[in-house]
Parts: structure tokens; C-alpha cells; sequence
């Protein structure tokens, strides 16, 4: 059986207090009404205490004001298990959840100081505990709210008006001020529970009232008690006010006179499983008009006056109706109004303490009412009045005793009709013939010379119409082109619509067209009439009328409907156009007519060669920065053979040069990302570096070809061949990247690398810096020390000459430029998987660093040197990239890390120094970026995320239209858009919707991307803004219509909009079947979506993908795919293969599937009550035997389980919830 559980989160607690005590507080949360079934899994109990703590008391605002706050670290506690039937949830949903905050008196253990004095009063007792704050929430609010979670935010005050007076708050103290204190607590229920809530509806009587019964039968009795020694006897006045003061007195003290209850529907459940059973209207009181009696006159005998009693009764118990289980009611009772009938039956029971005066004689009311008027469209609640002949038993009263009562249900069990909405909005004008009458009796009249009359007059009207509103244009100010403009394009449109709103309202538009029908009419008949059709006036027609010639029939489809319609619409499009050219010049168009008769063609379709080539680059990018890696490449060899086959670009050296460009850049990337040792081993492979490595090396030689003045691109090249251990033709590529960058190339005679030791070389700057330590580690590796000194000298003149940033001045004492230099060029060697290159920059850097130390230590006698910050940062960030890498590759000399230590712990060690040492907002930026890149790989998500968002906020401090605009090269890539991507995945599967919609937010305002727009809108999905999902949707699928997720969740989201949209969701899925979906999680939720919607064949087919799709994967095969499947076929009747679906989840071995062994064994044993239950309909007998025999052995199990991880707590039974709620 499914169940799930409610979980309740302590966030913080905020009291305002008119007094600065100390305060030591608990909280208590208690389940109300739960009759011990709905436990906390915590204490096993319906009660929970948090632990006693003392609030901070913050800095107030006034001087008289003391704030206290109160934390719980997100204390969440659960339910017990809740199972999924609605018998269950039907007590749940009459449970609440109350919360009291307790505060602790110390003093209350103190004795006191002495005695009182004799005689004296005793001295004011201290409770021990005293109760200050108590809250009440109804879970049923939880249940029937949007995703099935309630939070609570509201100040105390705000509260009943926030809430409609459903949640009750009490504030019993009375220093706190509840203007300015607040509770915030959230409840939430799991998948689950959630998905079983999805569109349920809560039934209940909200209230009931009988009026004027009979005063003998059902009001409270009172007798006189005269005193016969009295020497006055009491007047009758006397002795009206006297039976008042005393009925008023019995009426508040009624529960020991008598009893009244009012109960509807049947008292037990029939064999059909009635879903309306008995319910019991609470609290039922009588109540006496004391008003109406004063107004009584003396001689008339109050006591037989019907008029001043009435019983009240206030809600009843809820019952909780699944979706299909409301369907069901709907239906039924559409069928059969009379199953809508429920009988009402009223009691009055004496008190056994008041039985001399009022005695025994139970009196009882019988009657029956018809809830069918709650089928209604929209339909909430209706209010049922029963008269005096339709109630039977004592103590009616002819024309007077009538019967109220109202039922309800939270939504309306059928929605209301769309066509009712319009209706309403709409009224159409009392006159609704046409205006003019045209006579069809003149053969030989010009139609259309009378529709292009009557268009003229519609034109003219409403001129005159838009003048009387708006006898002022809409002008710009030139001063302010671009600002007037955009607000004159708004005020146009604003105007705009209000002018159509005064066309609908006032009936000038019903007017107009009731005008143009019949010239229309006439119009149709000319052309697709008999005489139009004989004189080949429409083109469809004529070719109908061919058809029949030759076949003899005439076959009129939908098709042939179609494209006479859009014949009829084009030709009326070019008679308005040619009266609205005739009329004002300046809406002439200078393009020929026909244009008109031209069907849209989609952007796409248009596209040039170029834009389809940058748009490929920029879908390229999106899929590497979201890790699809397999799309990534084949776009990018989709522009490669975009330019190979389209001589405009091919022949273009710069876009030949750029597309093999980006091509080696993004294996070089996936290169690195192959040899970090942060994957798993059988993922890591050198064969398969060094493939890509190949792969990039072809790449890169046929962009250097194409044009070896970029560097950039060159020194990439030299890099793949230094590691490729072709240091040859590496030296001249570099020899070629380093002259290209000098300004002046006179004066440079150096012809070889050989000789860059001599003088020569002293003119090889300013060059880029990371030139010359791609040589000095290349000459260090070659065991060259001295031309390795040469290159570092030569990097630390280019970084002064070229005037690189932060400036020199700013590098210590001594300068520490080379170790920044060389940091700087590891951490970009090793992210394009330049390892040996990378490990020797380091291990040069350390060497540097050691030797900048010693000096600095010689020089400052001893005393320990603190390095600049930035270059601590980036040299910590070099060795977390080193540290991220094999260890076996670097040099001899290189420091190792201990075997004993794991290498990704040390990197994370590594990552949060170059944090630590960090002081610009950039560095801490990176650093935190790295710090979460390498944290992904040892902790869980919420660390990572922290990092991540971290990083996002010192970014925010930057504006936008740096890292837009022209200062793009300072800010490029200050957090990289595949960082974006990751922490809005993360913060969508950690359940964090709102950080992750602002957050995508603030990444779309620097990127635009399909993914970002993606996650975007599954984040606006999950907090059921729907609008805004389908918004961001739309954008990423103009952004690649190519990915099957963008339309999976447009096929979801239109199921989550209404029946009415299933259609739509239908077509984006086959339209994501046809791109190849691969999303298993994914389709298990459509399908789950479509089970809610009745489509379960639709259902079956996504499931059953799902299924193939973690076969293909290689991953184990999800158990809740087998058992939705399971459900799915036991709905379409097909309980043969549906007990071949549960057979094979409980053959399943336990090492097969991702779940622990209690949870594994749970769902067997669910879905073996599920098969039994099949087998048992199909009378398979000696399969019933085989799959007892397992449900007692797995419960056998699970008891010991149970028993094992709770010793000391007796075994739940899990049908106790139900037998307590027939019960109640």
C-alpha cells in the first residue's frame, strides 16, 4: 500500500516584549484530534518538545521595545507513515497541528523567602511553565494548498484576517505585541502524499439550523417556584423577568439539561463503498431570543412560543475524496439524481441530571436532503432549506419549524464552464437584428461594390469614434528620441486596447459587424453560390465541381472547408486594403497585392548561412556549459560541415580559422575534464584522453594554418604538441606566437629557440607572459635550466613592459610577478588538460616562491615574509588545479602528496585557502568557484550550493554593463555560465525554488541560454507559477527547439494547466519522442500526470520507455517504474499483465535496485498485497498460495527490522488508522 508522511519545519521565532526579561523558552507541537493513530515519527507520540533554549535579544528600534529571536536550525520533524487510502487522509484532514510556545519561569522552583504574617494574604504563586503564544492550524489547509505545502510568515496580528480566520492564534501574554512578532514555520508533505492530494476535494457541512420548534418538545423547561409564606406573591411581570433570567442561565449551562445532535448521510458504509457516510455536525446548541422575549406581552404564554428557540450546529468532519474517487461521485450522481439524496436525522437527549424536569422522552426529526446542486459549474458550497412538511417527528410546527444547512467542498467538483465566464463579461446590445436590410431580389446589383460601401462606413464610424475619445495625437519630444518613442509605442498601446474596450462595451462593435453580415452573406453567395460557381468565381469550387464531373460525388472534407475559408479571408483582406488605400494615402503600401496571399514562413527557414552558423555556436556552448557533451560535438561538427559545404564561408579565412578553433578548444576541455582524477576509474582512461588529445592536435593545426597572427590559438597548438613530445615543431610554433605579438619586428633577428639563452631573445617582449612560461617549463622539462631562467626573466619584463594588471607595484618585497605569472599559466594549462605542461608551471612557481622567501627572509634578518594576497590566491589555486590531476605525472622534484591522504580532500583544503587569502571581490569569486567545483566531488549538495552562491552574490556587487559592456575583458567570465547551470540544477533538485529562480534570473540578465531558461521555468513549474513557466519555456525553445527536455516539461506543464490542455501536452510529447527523450525521472512524471488525466495508455507507453531507457543506460531499473506500470495496467482492467508486473518486482534481487533492504522489502511487500488482490479477481489459486507464503515472509522481515532499529517501540499495525476512523 502507498503511503507517505506531513513534515513540520521550525525556522525562527521573533517576539516583540515590553520588558527586557530573560526568557527561556520551549515549544510544544501537539497533533489535535489524531486519536492516536497520526503520530510524530520522532516520539512515536502525537506531542513534540523542542529542546529548552534562551532567544538572543536583539538591538529594538525604541527604547521601550525589546526583540527577542529564537532559532531551531531548520528543525523538521516527520509524521509517522500516512496511508494513502481515503479513509485515512479523511482523519487528516480533521486533524490540526497546534503549537504552543511555553516559556520557563525559574523562580517558580524557589521557596519562598519567609511566611506571611498572620492573617496575611499569601504571597503571588509562580506558575512553573506558563503558556505565551498558541497557534492552530488545520492540516486540511496543507492538503488542499497549492504543491500540497502551507508556510507562515505573517505577524501574529495579521494572522486570522491573512488566513480568513481558519488558522486561531492566541497571544496570552501580554507584554508581547503581536504587531511585531511572528512565527515562521512551514509544512510540507512528501511526493507521495503529494501526488495522492493532487486535485482532491474536501466535502463537509459547514453548518445547520433549526428554527422555531416547538417550544414543549425542544426548548428547556423551566417551572416556577413560588413561596407560599411570602406575604407578597410575585406579579406576572415579576415572574417573566424571573423564567427569563433562569432560562438564560439553563440555556449557558445547557450540556446538563440536554443533548442535540444533527447527523447526515448513512449510518453505515453500503457494499458499493458510498463515499458520503455518516457525518455528525458539531457543537449543537440551543439558543434562546431573550430580545424577541421581552417584546412578549404578559397575558400570552411565553412558554409555547416556537419563535424564540432555535438549534445551531457548527461544521462537521471532512471527508477527503481522491480525484477519481470525486469523478466517480460526479458521474453517479449525473446518472441517478436520487443517489444525491441523504437522510438528515435531528436528536434532543435529556440529561440523565436534569431528567425530573425535562424526563426521559427522547424527541427525533427525520428528513432527507439533495446535495446533487453541488454539480453546479463553479459550484463551492449551496445552502439547503427544508420546510415544515418535509420534516417529520415532534415537535413541528405548522409554517414556522424550517431547516438550514449549508454543504461545501474546497473546489468545485465541476469547474465552471469557459463559455459562462465569456458570457458574463459580455453583454451584447438590446437590439441584436441587423441594421439594414438588402434586398437579394435584384440580380443584376453589384455585391461588391456594396461590401467595399459598407466597409467604407464601418471605417468612418470608427473614426469618428476614436476622434470624440481622443481628439489629441500621440506626439514625441525630439529632444529625447529613444525614450519618447518606447513610452508614446506603450501609450499607443495602452490606448489601443482601451479603444477596443469602448467598442465591446457600448455596442459599437456589435453595430458594426450585424452590419457587415449580410453584405458578407450576399458576398459568399456570389462567389460559392450556384451562379459563382458556373461562372468560375472561386478556384475551390471549380475544382470541386471537376471532381464531381469525373467521379460523379462530390466529397466535401474538412480539408476542402478549410481552403475555401482561407480563400474568402484572403479576398476580403485585399478589398480592405484596397478601400483603406483609396481613403488615406498614408496607408498605401508599395508592394504588389498578391504578397497578401503568401502563408508566414518561420524565421529559421530564412536564416543565413551565418546566423545558422553562430546560432550553432551558441547551442554548442549551452550544451557544454549543461554537460551534454555528445550534443556539444555534434554541433560543433555540424558548423564544421556547415562551413565545409557553403563556399560564402569556407572561402572566409577568419570563420575557417574560428570554427576548427572552437572545436580544439572544446576537446581540449573534455580532455581535462576525462583526466581529472575526480571521476570514477572506469570513466578515466588515458586511451581516451590521448584520443581527444589527437582529435584536438588536427583541429588546432587546421586553424593555425588558417591564420597564424592569432596567438592565442597558436600557443594552444604549441602546447598540444609539447605534450604530444613534438617539442620540435613546437618551438617553432612558438618561436611563431611570440613574434606575431611584437610591435616592433625590425629590430628581432632571433631565428631559432636554440639561441635563446644569448642576447637576441632580451627582444622578444612585450609579449603575452604566458608565452614565456610555456617556454621556461618546456626548457625545464628538457632539463635546461639556464634558458629556463632566461624565459622567466622574460615573462616578468613582459608583464612590466605590457602594463598587465594588478600592477607591479603591488606584487611585494621582493616581486613575485613570476610566481603570478606562472600561476596564472598552470591553472590555464590544466583546464585545457596540459598536464605535463601544468605540473612543470607549478613546481616552477613553488621554486620561485621558495627562492622569493628566502631572500626576503635574508633581507628582513630573519623575519617570516607575508606574500601579496592575490598571489597567494592564485598560487593556491594552481596547486588545487595540480592536485585535481594524476600525482604520477609530475616531475621528480615536485612535492608529493602522502599516500595515507585522500588527493581530492587536500584539494578541497587547497581550494578554501586560495579563498582564505583572497581580498578582491574577483579572486573570491574564483576562489569560491573552485572551492564548489572541487567540494561537488566530497560533499553533498547544500555545501556545494553554499559555495556556488557564495561566488553568484560577489558577483551581483559587480554591475551588469561591466560584464556586458565595453569593461567586458576585465569582468569576462566572472562566474562562467556553466556555473550558473549547475547551481540551478542543484537548487532545483534540493527543493530550493525561489533561490533558484532569482538566481537564474540574475544569469539571464549576463547570458542568454536555452538551459538557464530551462531550469528557469521548472523552477516557476514547481511553485505552480504557471504563467511564468510557460513564458521562459517559450523563450528557450526559440533559443533550440532541438531539445526534448525544453518540450517534455511543456508537454507537463500543459497537464498541469487543465484538462483542457491535454491536447497540447500530447503534441509537445510526440514532438519530444521524436528528438529522443532520455529523461527517465522525467517520463515517470508525465506518466504520472497522465494517469491523473484518465490517459493511461499514454501512460503505459511513457512507462514502459522508461523502463527501456535505464535498460539501455545499464543503470538498475527503477522499482517505482515496475510498480507505476503495475498501477497503470491494474487500471485498464488488465490485471493479467499487471500481476506479471508485480511478479517480476518480487523477483527482483535486493542487489538490483537503489534502495536500502527496509525500503526494498516495503515495496515488495506492497506490491505483493497488490498482486494477491489480482490474483484473487483472476481465481489464480496456486499463485495466491506462493505469493502469501512471500507477504508473510517479508513481513516477517520487516518486523525484525523494525524491532532491531526500534527496540524499545511496539510494532505499528498498519490498518489501526482505519479502524479508528470507522470508529470515530
Amino acid at each position: 500500500m502507498d503511503a507517505g508522511y506531513i513534515s513540520l519545519e521550525l525556522l525562527n521565532l521573533s517576539l516583540e516584549c515590553s520588558r527586557s526579561k530573560e526568557l527561556t523558552l520551549r515549544v510544544d507541537v501537539e497533533l489535535l484530534n489524531s486519536f492516536d493513530v497520526y503520530k510524530w515519527a520522532t516520539t512515536g507520540k502525537s506531542t513534540f518538545s523542542t529542546p529548552v533554549s534562551k532567544p538572543v535579544l536583539q538591538q529594538s528600534d525604541s527604547s521601550e521595545k525589546f526583540n527577542f529571536l529564537l532559532g531551531f536550525d531548520d528543525l523538521a520533524i516527520k509524521s509517522t507513515v500516512i496511508d494513502l487510502n481515503d479513509s485515512v487522509l479523511s482523519g487528516l484532514a480533521n486533524v490540526s497541528i497546534n503549537v504552543r510556545v511555553i516559556s520557563i519561569n525559574a523562580d517558580a522552583a524557589r521557596p519562598p523567602s519567609a511566611k506571611p504574617a498572620k492573617g496575611a494574604p499569601p504571597p503571588p504563586s509562580t506558575p512553573p511553565e506558563e503558556t505565551m503564544i498558541e497557534l492552530c492550524i488545520p492540516i486540511r489547509m496543507v492538503l488542499i494548498s497549492k504543491g500540497t505545502s502551507f508556510s507562515l510568515a505573517e505577524n501574529f496580528e495579521a494572522i486570522p484576517s491573512a488566513y480568513s480566520d481558519q488558522i486561531g492564534i492566541k497571544v496570552m501574554n501580554p507584554l508581547i505585541v503581536p504587531s511585531s512578532s511572528s512565527f515562521s514555520i512551514n509544512i510540507v508533505c512528501d511526493n507521495d502524499l503529494a501526488e495522492y492530494c493532487l486535485g482532491c476535494k474536501l466535502l463537509q457541512w459547514d453548518w445547520g439550523t433549526l428554527t422555531c420548534p416547538s417550544a414543549v418538545n425542544w426548548g428547556i423547561k423551566y417551572a416556577d417556584v413560588l413561596d407560599p409564606k411570602a406575604k407578597v406573591q410575585p406579579t406576572a411581570a415579576d415572574l417573566r423577568t424571573r423564567y427569563i433570567e433562569n432560562i438564560n442561565k439553563l440555556v449557558a449551562n445547557q450540556e446538563k439539561v440536554a443533548n442535540f445532535s444533527l447527523t447526515i448521510g448513512a449510518k453505515e458504509e453500503s457494499e458499493d463503498g458510498e463515499v458520503l457516510a455518516m457525518l455528525q455536525l458539531s457543537n449543537g446548541k440551543i439558543v434562546f431570543n431573550q430580545q424577541l422575549a421581552s417584546e412578549v406581552p404578559l397575558e400570552e404564554d411565553i412558554r409555547s412560543r416556537s419563535d424564540l428557540w432555535s438549534v445551531t450546529w457548527q461544521a462537521s468532519p471532512a471527508i477527503f475524496l481522491h480525484r477519481k474517487t470525486a469523478r466517480k461521485f460526479v458521474a453517479l450522481i449525473s446518472e441517478d439524481k436520487t443517489l444525491a439524496t441523504l437522510a438528515v436525522s435531528i436528536r434532543r437527549v435529556p440529561a440523565p441530571e436534569a431528567a425530573a424536569i425535562e424526563g426521559n422522552t427522547e424527541n427525533v426529526i427525520n428528513t432527507s436532503v439533495n446535495v446533487a446542486g453541488i454539480l453546479a459549474g463553479g459550484c463551492r458550497s449551496i445552502e439547503l432549506r427544508i420546510a415544515d412538511k418535509d420534516l417529520q417527528g415532534m415537535g413541528i410546527v405548522a409554517e414556522k419549524t424550517t431547516l438550514a444547512l449549508c454543504f461545501s467542498s474546497n473546489e468545485p467538483l465541476v469547474a465552471a464552464s469557459a463559455l459562462d465566464e465569456v458570457k458574463n463579461l459580455v453583454i451584447p446590445p438590446k437590439d441584436t437584428s441587423a441594421m439594414k436590410q438588402v434586398s437579394s431580389n435584384d440580380d443584376n446589383k453589384d455585391v461588391l461594390k456594396e461590401v467595399r460601401d459598407e466597409i467604407v462606413s464601418t471605417i468612418e464610424r470608427i473614426a469618428q469614434e476614436y476622434l470624440a475619445i481622443y481628439p489629441t495625437p500621440i506626439t514625441t519630444n525630439s529632444s529625447n528620441a529613444t525614450g519618447s518613442s518606447a513610452a508614446a509605442a506603450m501609450n499607443k498601446e495602452e490606448r489601443k486596447l482601451e479603444f477596443m474596450t469602448y467598442l465591446t462595451s457600448n455596442g459599437i462593435f456589435h453595430e458594426l459587424r450585424e452590419n457587415l453580415k449580410p453584405r458578407v452573406q450576399t458576398l459568399i453567395r456570389d462567389k460559392f453560390g450556384v451562379r459563382g460557381r458556373a461562372l468560375g468565381r472561386s478556384g475551390t469550387m471549380k475544382s470541386l465541381d471537376l471532381s464531381f464531373s469525373a467521379t460523379n460525388s462530390i466529397a466535401v472534407t474538412s480539408e476542402t472547408v478549410e481552403t475555401a475559408l482561407s480563400e474568402l479571408y484572403v479576398f476580403l483582406q485585399k478589398e480592405c486594403s484596397v478601400v483603406l488605400n483609396s481613403m488615406f494615402s498614408e496607408t498605401i503600401i508599395d508592394r504588389d497585392v498578391n504578397d497578401l496571399s503568401k502563408s508566414a514562413t518561420i524565421n529559421d527557414e530564412e536564416a543565413t548561412k551565418m546566423q545558422e552558423y553562430k546560432k550553432l555556436k551558441e547551442q554548442a556552448d549551452d550544451a557544454t556549459a549543461d554537460s551534454r557533451y555528445a550534443a556539444a560535438e555534434a554541433l560543433h561538427l555540424e558548423r564544421i560541415q556547415l562551413t565545409t559545404h557553403c563556399v560564402a564561408l569556407g572561402s572566409n579565412r577568419d570563420i575557417l580559422h574560428g570554427v576548427y578553433a572552437d572545436y580544439g578548444i572544446f576537446l581540449l576541455q573534455q580532455a581535462s575534464r576525462l583526466a581529472s582524477i575526480d571521476l570514477p576509474k572506469n570513466v578515466v582512461g588515458s586511451a581516451q584522453v590521448s584520443i581527444l588529445m589527437a582529435r584536438a592536435r588536427e583541429a588546432l593545426a587546421v586553424s593555425y594554418k588558417a591564420k597564424t597572427e592569432d596567438w592565442e590559438i597558436s600557443l594552444l597548438y604549441a602546447c598540444v604538441l609539447i605534450e604530444s613530445e613534438q617539442s620540435d615543431e613546437a618551438e617553432a610554433v612558438i618561436h611563431e606566437t611570440i613574434s606575431s605579438q611584437l610591435k616592433d619586428k625590425s629590430s628581432y633577428t632571433l631565428t631559432s629557440l636554440q639561441h635563446f639563452d644569448g642576447y637576441d631573445s632580451d627582444k622578444l617582449c612585450p609579449v603575452d607572459p604566458k608565452c614565456h612560461c610555456v617556454l621556461a617549463a618546456l626548457f625545464s622539462m628538457q632539463k635546461l635550466p639556464i634558458r629556463a631562467r632566461k624565459a622567466l626573466l622574460m615573462a616578468n619584463r613582459s608583464f612590466v613592459e605590457g602594463d598587465y594588471q594588478p600592477p607591479v607595484s603591488t606584487h611585494g618585497t621582493p616581486k613575485r610577478t613570476v610566481v603570478l605569472c606562472l600561476s596564472v599559466t598552470s591553472v590555464y594549462l590544466f583546464e585545457h588538460a596540459f598536464l605535463k605542461l601544468g605540473r612543470a608551471c607549478v613546481d616552477l612557481a613553488l621554486e620561485c616562491e621558495l627562492a622569493v622567501t628566502e631572500k626576503a627572509q635574508a633581507r628582513g634578518k630573519g623575519k617570516t615574509p607575508v606574500t601579496v594576497p592575490h598571489i597567494r590566491h592564485m598560487l593556491k589555486q594552481a596547486q588545487t588545479a595540480a592536485a585535481l590531476y594524476p600525482v604520477e605525472l609530475a616531475n621528480e622534484n615536485a612535492p608529493q602528496i602522502p599516500a595515507n591522504n585522500n588527493p581530492l580532500l587536500s584539494a578541497v583544503d587547497l581550494a578554501i585557502e586560495s579563498e582564505l587569502a583572497a581580498q578582491s571581490n574577483l579572486d573570491k569569486i574564483a576562489a569560491w568557484l573552485t572551492v564548489a567545483k572541487v567540494q561537488s566531488t566530497v560533499y553533498d549538495a547544500t555545501v556545494v550550493i553554499n559555495s556556488f552562491l557564495n561566488a553568484i552574490k560577489l558577483a551581483s556587487e559587480i554591475p551588469v554593463s561591466d560584464i556586458k559592456g565595453s569593461n567586458r575583458h576585465i569582468h569576462k567570465d566572472v562566474i562562467p555560465l556553466s556555473a550558473f547551470i549547475t547551481v540551478g540544477k542543484m537548487l532545483l533538485n534540493s527543493g530550493r525554488y525561489v533561490e533558484c529562480v532569482s538566481t537564474l534570473l540574475y544569469a539571464s540578465s549576463i547570458y542568454t541560454s536555452a538551459t538557464l531558461l530551462l531550469i528557469l521555468a521548472v523552477s516557476y513549474l514547481r511553485t505552480d507559477k504557471l504563467d511564468d513557466a510557460e513564458e521562459a519555456l517559450v523563450e528557450s525553445n526559440l533559443l533550440n527547439n532541438k531539445n526534448a527536455d525544453t518540450w517534455m516539461y511543456f508537454s507537463l506543464l500543459c497537464l498541469l494547466g487543465g484538462a483542457h490542455r491535454v491536447e497540447e501536452a500530447e503534441q509537445a510529447l510526440f514532438q519530444a519522442l521524436r528528438l529522443g527523450m532520455t529523461s527517465t525521472a522525467l517520463l515517470r512524471e508525465l506518466a504520472t500526470q497522465f494517469m491523473a488525466m484518465d490517459r493511461m495508455q499514454t501512460a503505459e507507453d511513457l512507462i514502459r520507455r522508461a523502463l527501456a531507457q535505464e535498460a539501455v543506460d545499464g543503470n538498475r531499473q527503477s522499482l517505482l517504474s515496475r510498480k507505476l506500470l503495475a498501477n497503470v495496467l491494474a487500471a485498464q482492467n488488465q490485471a493479467a499483465s499487471a500481476v506479471e508486473e508485480y511478479q517480476k518486482i518480487l523477483a527482483t534481487p535486493s542487489d538490483d535496485v537503489n534502495k536500502d533492504d527496509g525500503e526494498f522489502k516495503q515495496a515488495k511487500l506492497d506490491a505483493a498485497e497488490k498482486c494477491f488482490d489480482l490474483l484473487n479477481q483472476l481465481g489464480r489459486e496456486e499463485e495466491m498460495k506462493i505469493v502469501k507464503s512471500i507477504m508473510k515472509s517479508l513481513a516477517l522481515d520487516l518486523h525484525n527490522n523494525n524491532q532491531n532499529k526500534n527496540p524499545n517501540h511496539a510494532p505499528v499495525q498498519r490498518n489501526t488508522s482505519q479502524r479508528v476512523i470507522k470508529e470515530q
